[in-house]
């Protein structure tokens, strides 16, 4: 019913995504000309990095598309943050996109370089890689034999009941 209603008013479904801001974050950081193809390109790397981590979930796309878009132009030296946040700052606000850089600013350091992006396979693979690669000082893994005795074992919850 809600698709045929939303048929009727033109409405389009379409998921609001980092890379629908980035080209446009792209252009205005730099002049409104046409930002150099290996910017666009670190950007997508940057932006497939975030899904690893659940801290930027509570960002909206436009504010991880702006501090991706601010990280990599400054990478180049084009222009200051203060200024690139200064020429977004009619699109996003300043606090969240400050916020979310320092997020990116973390990542890149973590992770190193933007090489090698791989994608989680699952829903429950994005979870699973942000917990278990971030947080391996909070949760202790402990293998077992079949032969072993009852050692405890952390468990995943089972979120599907």
């Amino acid at each position: 019913m809600e698709l045929l209603v939303m048929n009727k008013l033109n409405w389009r479904l379409r998921a609001v995504t980092p890379f629908s801001f980035i080209n446009h974050f792209l252009w205005k950081i730099n002049g409104d000309k046409r930002p150099p193809e290996a910017s666009l390109l670190k950007s997508i790397q940057i932006i497939l990095r975030t899904v690893e981590v659940t801290e930027f979930l509570e960002f909206k796309p436009s504010d991880i598309a702006a501090a991706v878009a601010i990280s990599v132009e400054e990478e180049r030296g084009t222009v200051e943050p203060a200024k690139a946040i200064l020429i977004l700052s009619n699109l996003v606000q300043k606090e969240r996109v400050d916020g979310c850089m320092g997020l990116i600013h973390n990542l890149l350091l973590i992770t190193g370089s933007t090489q090698g992006v791989t994608l989680p396979h699952s829903p429950n693979g994005v979870l699973d890689t942000s917990c278990w690669s971030n947080r391996s000082d909070e949760s202790t893994f402990i293998s077992r034999d079949d032969s072993s005795d009852n050692t405890p074992q952390t468990m995943r919850p089972n979120i599907y009941r």
